[in-house]
Parts: structure tokens; sequence; C-alpha cells
């Protein structure tokens, strides 16, 4: 009897999260549709986006690492 009425407890709470979530998950997918243009990727910010430079050696990625405690 204890294990059913902990299923049911349980299952009382979990479902209005599941219900909230799907929800969420309704409302970012309306939103996403209802976006139609891309987002725009200034100059600036490309260049961030650009990855490692030349100038970075392997050795350079250790010491941060090793700084880091990785």
């Amino acid at each position: 009897m204890t294990t059913l009425s902990f299923q049911d407890l349980t299952g009382q709470h979990i479902k209005p999260i599941v219900t909230a979530l799907q929800q969420i998950e309704k409302d970012i997918f309306e939103l996403y549709q209802s976006h139609d243009s891309k987002p725009q990727v200034t100059k600036d910010r490309a260049s961030q986006l650009a990855g490692p430079q030349d100038n970075t050696s392997q050795q350079d990625v250790d010491d941060v690492l090793n700084q880091l405690v990785l």
C-alpha cells in the first residue's frame, strides 16, 4: 500500500511539471515558426567566432587547461 501511495503522490507532482514543459515547448516552437528571418551576424561578432588564430600553439592551449586544472 505504501508503494502505491508513493507512486500516486509522485505522479501528482510530476504531471503538472510535464504539462508545463509541454506548454513551454509548444510556445517556443510557435515563436520559432513565427520568426521567419535568420538572425543577422555583425562583422565584429563574426570575427569573434572565427575560431583559433594562427599564432596559437598547442602549448598555449595546454597552459590554459593546466590553469583550469583539467
